[in-house]
């Protein structure tokens, strides 16, 4: 009788084994699940905002102040970006950079907008994953690029391409280009510690 128990413990103590095994595998999957939900909805990194909107809103903006150039207040950021937001969403470019004082016919090699910090994104509706390389968006004057009309370029190149841009400024003294490149030198110098 007591092999009888024994039999019938050890046959017991499979169907357990197998129930917990099952759990741990249901949890692993649905926190799994949840995190790549989280990351979809919630991605690390900078904010992309769609480049087509960006080149939208200048061109409203050209039509409404009947213009043929990109929006300059004196060479700063800050402020000649106010002047295309009553066509953008408010807070969209909040995580790009802009450097006032290019003309659309300038060369695609020097930096137009870019975005603040490196990112595992190319373009707004691309997913965010950890074991893409973190790479600088940058949108030309010419709004032409691989990814959605921008590039994504190492720092090495954004930090030529932002000097160059500074340097052509200056040197073809564009309006606000002396506001331009001092803002912007703060970031070069940050880049040069890299």
């Amino acid at each position: 009788m007591s092999e009888t128990i024994q039999q019938l413990e050890t046959s017991s103590r499979k169907p357990r084994k197998l129930a917990k095994g099952l759990k741990l595998l249901l949890g692993l999957f649905l926190t799994y699940l949840a995190a790549r939900i989280l990351l979809s909805w919630f991605p690390p990194g900078p904010h992309l905002t769609c480049n087509r909107a960006i080149e939208g809103s200048i061109d409203q903006w050209r039509l409404e102040s009947k213009t043929n150039g990109f929006p300059n207040a004196r060479g700063e950021a800050v402020a000649s970006l106010q002047l295309i937001m009553p066509f953008m969403t408010p807070g969209s470019l909040r995580d790009y950079g802009y450097v006032p004082g290019l003309q659309p016919d300038d060369a695609q090699e020097l930096v137009l907008f870019y975005v603040k910090e490196p990112s595992r994104k190319r373009w707004h509706g691309d997913g965010w994953s950890p074991f893409q390389t973190k790479l600088w968006i940058v949108v030309n004057p010419q709004f032409s690029g691989s990814y959605e009309d921008a590039e994504a370029i190492t720092t090495i190149e954004f930090r030529r391409r932002l000097a160059k841009t500074l340097e052509f400024l200056e040197s073809n003294r564009r309006p606000g280009s002396t506001n331009a490149a001092n803002e912007h030198r703060k970031l070069l110098e940050s880049l040069q510690a890299r």
